[in-house]
């Protein structure tokens, strides 16, 4: 752990100003994270505001929270007028309390980007996420980019998976905070916070595969047309002895009829011989409570399970 830095004193102050601090939440180990960060800093759940996107399960995180599920025209409005519905809410709710605010998120996506302009914005702080974390990317000069440039980023509002690539991270940010020590491999270390308090989390969750060994997980939906559905899952559960469980990736989970789609077809080819993961079944925490053997294609995951004591088998599914 590292000594008193920026991040630390920045955390002090919206703790000894009362400050609102609102934590994007997008994937488990964002929520894990998460948690660690208001277990660590001792944060007032009064002070606490959750914003789940990509209906990310939260039962580690039992604080006020916002849900976002973007409406059927917010992606046209979004592209084509520089307008965020989604960040929009989040700034209703964020204003309805009255406080000064401090923002948490692995991203500068556009719903951060749209809340770091409220008055009450008093900056922002990185969260550790996969892959993306471990890249030499380097921070970008948000206030200097391009018409074009702004324009580019809205309109596609994803990231380039090439290193160096991308306007992952403004340089504006009170700093990074990770899990692991080569995270962030271009930020100075003055400017990253390492926290070792996972094992604490155990308290917060009840694993729901004790004795499962392998875990089969799935790419996510727009790496195949939907008519591959069904050869990615044979694929898989090729891969995965009797007994087995398939975590589904969220883009199949998000709603209810994508959902009921992808189940149709898992039980079609699996027949009852491999199983399900709940929505609320966290891989990481799992992890933390029994090694497992995780089988799927390439992700962040395989550095989450090295670094939990688990290993991870790489099989092409796309």
């Amino acid at each position: 752990m590292y000594k008193r830095n920026k991040i630390v004193s920045k955390v002090n102050e919206s703790k000894d100003k009362n400050w609102l601090n609102v934590f994007f939440v997008t994937s488990p180990i964002v929520a894990i994270i998460s948690k660690m960060i208001i277990d660590y800093f001792k944060i007032h759940p009064d002070n606490i505001l959750i914003v789940s996107l990509r209906n990310t399960d939260l039962s580690i995180l039992k604080h006020e929270f916002i849900k976002i599920n973007p409406g059927k025209y917010d992606r046209y409005l979004e592209k084509l007028f520089f307008y965020s519905p989604s960040g929009d809410k989040i700034v209703r709710k964020i204003h309805h309390r009255n406080k000064n605010f401090l923002v948490f998120a692995s991203l500068a996506y556009r719903e951060v980007n749209w809340v770091l302009n409220s008055r009450k914005s008093q900056g922002h702080i990185y969260i550790e996420e996969g892959q993306h974390s471990y890249m030499n990317i380097m921070p970008h000069t948000h206030s200097k980019l391009s018409l074009y440039t702004r324009f580019k980023i809205n309109w596609k509002n994803r990231f380039s998976e090439q290193d160096e690539i991308g306007y992952y991270y403004r340089d504006d940010a009170h700093g990074y905070i990770g899990i692991m020590q080569d995270t962030y491999p271009q930020i100075p270390i003055q400017d990253k916070h390492i926290l070792n308090n996972l094992e604490g989390l155990k308290k917060y969750y009840k694993p729901k595969l004790l004795g499962v060994n392998t875990i089969g997980v799935t790419c996510a939906s727009r790496r195949i047309n939907k008519n591959k559905l069904e050869e990615m899952l044979e694929k898989l559960l090729f891969k995965l002895p009797s007994g087995s469980v398939v975590k589904p990736h969220p883009s199949f989970t998000t709603n209810d009829k994508i959902f009921d789609d992808f189940m149709e077809r898992f039980n079609k080819i699996s027949k009852g011989r491999v199983g399900l993961c709940l929505n609320n079944t966290i891989l990481e925490m799992e992890m933390l409570f029994e090694q497992k053997k995780l089988i799927g294609p390439t992700s962040s995951l395989s550095k989450y399970a090295d670094f939990l004591g688990s290993s991870y088998e790489y099989v092409k599914l796309y």
